[in-house]
């Protein structure tokens, strides 16, 4: 019989830099401080330019400049540009960053004088949110996007995905729109998968091991230290093996589900002669990934 392993291990990761440029004084004190991204990242914004990040084991410091409201990271994933809403919160899309602590004196002096107005249509975002949950089928789509691991806010965008301006009339409001959400008694909660863009570098989290039971299949199991997904493991294989080793002819997709940091799932293996793992489908409010072997 062949088994396969497959580790996989996530990590948001800062680009490391030898060089710092400091943010223009003129927006930096907006930015200057300890922001939270998500469950278990943080990262201190220094007014010399450097994104230092912590509450992760693996990830490394990067930069980060701004213009205006626009607050600019560059981490190894690439470029990502947030925008400070009056609130105080930052946005990237439907992902909000919060701050840690007071802001900076300097910050809560200026933050008044170089806000911009408030680019939330109440009346329009209200409109959009009232669809969701007064029609049937955008209801069901609601409920069933918030059993695959979404947040409320990605729930609510998910089901108005066809629709650009609705999605964005709620994105320009996302702060008040989950606070209705959770006046109806959707909260965010530890069970809301994370909204951030998968890659190979996920693809060391799981680890899929042949189970010691009478009964035979793997256990998938997810690292610690990473955040979670939902799991589809590809399975291939062969009911006769004379005369044709190597050919797997047979496949299937065992569906694992949302697997948290620590957490272990087993899956029964096919009635076949020879089974194989041909690769692992990763998922989470954003995007999937596919890591093949």
């Amino acid at each position: 019989m062949l088994w396969s392993r497959v580790l996989i291990l996530f990590a948001l990761v800062f680009l490391q830099s030898n060089a710092f440029a400091a943010p223009p004084a003129s927006c930096a004190h907006k930015f200057i401080g300890k922001w939270q991204h998500g469950t278990s990242n943080q990262a201190e914004l220094t007014p010399d330019g450097q994104a230092i990040c912590s509450g992760n084991p693996f990830c490394t410091q990067g930069t980060w400049t701004c213009n205006g409201d626009s607050l600019t990271y560059t981490t190894s994933a690439g470029t990502y540009v947030y925008t400070l809403q009056p609130s105080g919160v930052m946005t990237y899309g439907s992902i909000t960053v919060t701050r840690i602590g007071a802001a900076p004196a300097t910050a809560a002096s200026q933050a008044g004088k170089n806000a911009r107005p408030s680019q939330c249509k109440q009346d329009e975002a209200k409109a959009n949110l009232d669809w969701v949950f007064s029609d049937a089928g955008a209801k069901n789509s609601f409920a069933a996007a918030r059993a695959q691991g979404l947040s409320p806010l990605d729930a609510v965008l998910q089901v108005q995905r066809h629709n650009a301006r609705a999605q964005q009339s709620l994105r320009d409001c996302a702060g008040w729109v989950e606070a209705q959400l959770a006046a109806k008694g959707a909260k965010r909660s530890k069970d809301d998968l994370p909204n951030r863009r998968l890659g190979q570098a996920d693809c060391k989290c799981l680890s899929v091991l042949p189970a010691q039971t009478n009964v035979r299949g793997y256990n998938v199991s997810m690292d610690t230290r990473c955040d979670s997904m939902d799991v589809g493991v590809k399975l291939a294989g062969d009911t006769a093996v004379a005369g044709r080793i190597g050919d797997f002819p047979l496949t299937s997709v065992a569906s694992v589900g949302v697997l948290r940091a620590g957490g272990t799932h087993f899956i029964k293996s096919p009635d076949w002669a020879i089974v194989s793992i041909k690769g692992v489908t990763l998922r989470n409010a954003s995007s999937s990934f596919v890591c093949n072997f």
